[in-house]
């Protein structure tokens, strides 16, 4: 099991592509890059509490900051580092995500710890304005069980986290009765017949979703629902909501890689699409996954957009005003896209290419869309040897 944009870094090394875009980018933004590095690369933005923080990996041990925005009526934004990795048992190479937590602290999972084999890491912020804050690795997985974390960290009760291990189970870090002690970790439930499982997204009555980027009745991934125990000790109910492929010959979106969830219950997600981690073929696509009108039925599922097979949805999918933004890597780069719903019910979905990248660079990680609609994200370059080069950039409405 490895992270996504590692996954991704490796099959492009290895694989050839041959398709490009033919849409213009949209022509009412505007694009700027903010930050740009030729020592390592930002992995991703995540929006918390109406600010924008986001890791930065620089080929030590990386770090994490805070996208200040302009003072003073000024233009120029402010990357300003929050903290730097020691490594060491300390966390290491940031990359799964960030999550706020009580009190402005910022938690997140990495590489390192004390057995080098991850760390969920807590940032609580100073006491007074410009102090520093003050890191500490709360938790130190192993590469036994539980196994390293492979996800981004979701809320549980009680300022617990759910999160996905390398051994396909879901996890519960639960914080210290005394703030003294350390946090420890519970194996809760691992989905059946489910490989690498994303996610997992919560929903609004405790249960959870995920996505298995492999496995289902066809392997070429599934989506499924986790409901937790009406009481304490017992088991997780799991349905599977949707499988993708249905025999050996199937072609068309498969490896489910990120989903969000709507009100009413419905569920978007884009495919990666071929894999040679997999060794199975498929296209790269957004998808709608429907609840049934009443229980017991089938989820209804409808292609959105689809790439095709040498086109990859590689950005987690971010569901903001009705619209939906992600990111794609393409042979010569990438893009960061825009789908909106029809006017009218039935009609096509409309996908608008809002900034393209034709250099080598490619959109990572997450991206942050805040309520007036402008995006934050991040690429990273790999089609040169390390140290890689990367950017921070925004895109705004005209």
């Amino acid at each position: 099991m490895v992270y996504p944009m590692k996954r991704f870094m490796n099959e492009l090394a290895l694989a050839a592509l041959g398709a490009t875009l033919s849409h213009a980018a949209g022509a009412g933004t505007h694009f700027t890059t903010i930050y740009s590095t030729t020592g390592g690369y930002p992995n991703g933005v995540f929006l918390i509490r109406g600010t924008v923080y986001g890791t930065l990996a620089t080929g030590t041990c990386g770090s994490v900051y805070e996208l200040q925005p302009p003072a003073g009526g000024g233009t120029s934004w402010t990357v300003a580092p929050l903290y730097t990795f020691a490594g060491g048992g300390d966390a290491c190479d940031p990359g799964v995500g960030l999550h706020g937590g009580a009190g402005g602290a910022v938690y997140g999972t990495a590489w390192g710890g004390t057995n080098d084999a991850g760390a969920l890491y807590e940032l609580q912020p100073p006491a007074s304005p410009g102090g520093a804050w003050t890191e500490s690795v709360v938790y130190s997985f192993t590469f036994t069980v539980p196994g390293f974390p492979t996800s981004g960290l979701v809320d549980g009760p009680e300022g617990s986290f759910y999160v996905f291990d390398s051994w396909d189970t879901l996890l519960q870090l639960l914080p210290p009765v005394v703030p003294a002690l350390p946090w420890t970790a519970a194996q809760l439930w691992s989905p059946p017949g489910t490989l690498a499982p994303t996610g997992p997204i919560a929903g609004p009555d405790g249960s959870l979703y995920g996505a298995g980027q492999f496995g289902g009745q066809a392997g070429y991934g599934n989506v499924f629902q986790a409901r937790p125990p009406a009481s304490p000790g017992g088991s997780w109910a799991y349905q599977q909501l949707y499988s993708f492929g249905e025999h050996s010959t199937y072609r068309g979106p498969d490896n489910p890689n990120s989903m969000v969830l709507a009100s009413g219950g419905t569920i978007y997600g884009t495919t990666y699409g071929t894999s040679l981690v997999s060794g199975i073929e498929g296209d790269g696509a957004v998808y709608e996954l429907k609840p049934p009108a009443s229980s017991g039925g089938e989820w209804s599922f409808t292609v959105l957009k689809n790439f095709g097979e040498q086109v990859h949805p590689i950005v987690p999918l971010v569901l903001q005003g009705g619209n939906l933004y992600g990111g794609i890597a393409t042979p010569e780069g990438g893009a960061i896209f825009e789908i909106e719903p029809p006017s009218a019910p039935g009609e096509a979905w409309t996908t608008t290419y809002l900034r393209e990248w034709t250099d080598g660079q490619v959109p990572s990680g997450n991206i942050a869309v805040d309520k007036d609609g402008t995006i934050f994200g991040t690429t990273g370059s790999i089609f040169s040897p390390p140290p890689y080069t990367g950017t921070i950039f925004m895109i705004t409405a005209r």
